[in-house]
């Protein structure tokens, strides 16, 4: 493979704007939902909304909690997508490497609240090499999963599922 073949290198990132996009979009939604029903019920339009700042602290409480702690080697945000091989972001300077030929599975699951699957052929070639459940995170089902969330990620979804499909497709047919 030549330089001119290689694909760029491509980051994941976590994006506040997205965050605090889905919060106001929440809190708008939820007051208009108030207004409409006060109004039905013969209420001042305005009342219950000094709930709002409320149920904002609900939310970001309930959104850091629900998140699993830093503790262990748990995989998180930054993804990086290179020529050669994919990098997942651990706790502290920890950076796992897999190549794509030592890729055996690499999806995306869940809808709202979504999260990459990724399980290496060998996870002696992974740098550093994996041991057994040591990249345990919530919702990981085999020794060796790779469980990465993608809430509020930047760029989207759709680039991502379609940078694994051609860069591992493209790993398949080198290997051939």
């Amino acid at each position: 493979m030549t330089a001119a073949d290689e694909s760029p290198t491509i980051e994941f990132r976590r994006s506040a704007r997205r965050q605090v996009a889905r919060l106001v979009i929440v809190l708008l939604v939820g007051g208009a939902v108030g207004v409409v029903f006060n109004l039905a019920r013969g209420r001042q339009w305005w009342d219950g909304m000094l709930m709002l700042p409320l149920c904002l602290a609900v939310l970001i409480s309930s959104d850091r909690f629900a998140r699993p702690m830093g503790n262990g080697y748990r995989s998180r945000l930054p993804l990086r997508l290179t020529g050669k091989h994919l990098q997942v972001a651990g706790p502290g300077d920890i950076t796992l490497s897999i190549d794509w030929s030592n890729i055996a599975r690499a999806e995306i699951r869940g809808g709202l609240v979504a999260f990459l699957l990724i399980e290496p052929v060998d996870p002696d070639q992974a740098r550093p090499a994996m041991r057994r459940w040591q990249w345990a995170g919530h919702g990981q089902s085999r020794p060796y999963e790779i469980v990465v969330p993608l809430a509020y990620m930047t760029p989207g979804r759709d680039l991502l599922r379609r940078e694994l499909s051609q860069r591992t497709a493209a790993a398949d047919r080198h290997d051939v």
